[in-house]
């Protein structure tokens, strides 16, 4: 998705061939529902994309496993804390229509938060300076200043999420399993 380093997203547009319209758009994968949003852009409810984002969360399939990939986070404790449009317009939205996951970057570290049975991951350690833990929000599970990836496979109704750093360490781990919540 789309991060505020992008600027206007000429160079991502012209290297990447996405579909839609390649700012916002779904991918079916396995079991596995992505919606990908560019968060950098209008969300406000009478944009385009908001109208896309609730179409599409009316089509999921709650059986499945459902991710959003996003890049300004709803909940976090980093350095840019405090996304409150963001919490108000969206997490009733990912509560609502069954969200299991959200990835997004923006700050420079890793946490994972939990709401309303909806995981809120910020992977922002691919590179850039690292950033402190500013404030604690109320919902996060853990906060790790580190370089690290994401790996995820995905086993009948189950998505696995290990998260590594660059001496190849696992630093959380967790799985959602879709055969026991519904």
């Amino acid at each position: 998705s789309l991060g505020n380093h992008e600027g206007d997203g000429k160079s991502y547009l012209e290297i990447l061939n996405l579909p839609g319209n390649e700012r916002f758009f779904t991918v079916k994968e396995l079991n596995i529902n992505f919606i990908i949003l560019d968060n950098t852009s209008d969300m406000s409810e009478n944009s385009e994309q908001y109208k896309f984002l609730v179409n599409e969360l009316k089509k999921i399939d709650k059986t499945k496993i459902n991710v959003i990939i996003m890049h300004y986070p709803v909940f976090n404790s980093g350095r840019h804390s405090g996304h409150n449009e963001l919490k108000n317009l969206l997490h009733p939205l990912f509560k609502e229509y069954g969200i299991d996951i959200v990835f997004s970057g923006h700050d420079h570290n890793y946490e994972k938060l939990y709401k309303d049975g909806v995981y809120y991951i910020i992977t922002g350690g691919g590179g850039a300076p690292l950033y402190d833990l500013k404030k604690k929000d109320e919902n996060s599970l853990l906060f790790i200043k580190e370089y690290h990836f994401c790996k995820l496979y995905f086993t009948e109704n189950v998505l696995n999420i290990e998260v590594i750093d660059i001496n190849s360490k696992v630093i959380d781990n967790f799985s959602i399993n879709k055969s026991n919540k519904w």
